[in-house]
C-alpha cells in the first residue's frame, strides 16, 4: 500500500514538474524574414519548447519551420523562395533550430543550438526575451544570418534578418 502512495505521489509530481516546463505553440506566432529582395514570413512552425525562467539549464528549443509555407504576398516570388533558386523545399523541406539549456544575461536569454537551413547545420546562439503571463508567455528573438554561410549567397556580406514572434500556453 505505501508502495502504490508512493508511486501516485510521484506521478502527481511528474504531473505537476511536466505542466510547468512545456509549453505548446500557439497559432499567431510570426517567423518574419527581411532582404534586400524579398520579405515575407513562414507559416508553420511546429515543435517543442520546454523552459522555465528558474531551472533555464533544463530548457529545450527543438522547432521547425515548413520552407514551402513561405508567404511574401507574391505566388511566384513564393514559388521562387520556395523553390530552387533560394531554399530549395524540394530537397530541404524544413529549417529547424534544436538546443538545450539557456542563460541569462543582462537585458535577454540566449540559447546556443543548431540552426539547419538548406542542408547546412551551423551552431547559432539565439538571443530571446520571454514575458510569462498567467497560462502562457511569449519569446520573442531577432537576429542577422550570413546567407553565405549555408550557401544562400555568394556574397559573404549578404545577410537576412529574422524576425521570431512565439507566443505560447501551458
Amino acid at each position: 500500500m505505501k508502495f502504490k502512495a508512493f508511486l501516485l505521489i510521484l506521478t502527481l509530481t511528474f504531473s505537476a514538474f511536466k505542466a510547468v516546463y512545456d509549453w505548446q505553440i500557439r497559432k499567431d506566432f510570426q517567423v518574419k524574414f527581411t532582404h534586400e529582395d524579398a520579405d515575407g514570413v513562414f507559416k508553420k512552425l511546429e515543435g517543442k519548447i520546454v523552459f522555465d525562467e528558474n531551472q533555464p539549464e533544463n530548457a529545450v528549443f527543438d522547432v521547425a519551420i515548413d520552407v514551402k509555407s513561405v508567404d511574401t504576398g507574391n505566388p511566384m516570388r513564393n514559388e521562387s523562395i520556395a523553390g530552387d533558386t533560394w531554399l530549395n523545399a524540394e530537397k530541404y523541406p524544413l529549417v529547424t533550430f534544436k538546443s538545450t539549456g539557456a542563460v541569462k544575461g543582462d537585458e535577454k536569454w540566449s540559447t546556443t543550438g543548431t540552426l539547419s537551413l538548406h542542408g547546412i547545420e551551423h551552431p547559432l546562439e539565439l538571443p530571446f526575451t520571454f514575458t510569462s503571463h498567467e497560462g502562457g508567455a511569449l519569446f520573442e528573438s531577432s537576429f542577422v544570418l550570413k546567407m553565405a554561410d549555408y550557401n544562400l549567397s555568394d556574397d559573404p556580406g549578404e545577410t537576412l534578418l529574422l524576425e521570431i514572434r512565439v507566443p505560447v500556453e501551458r
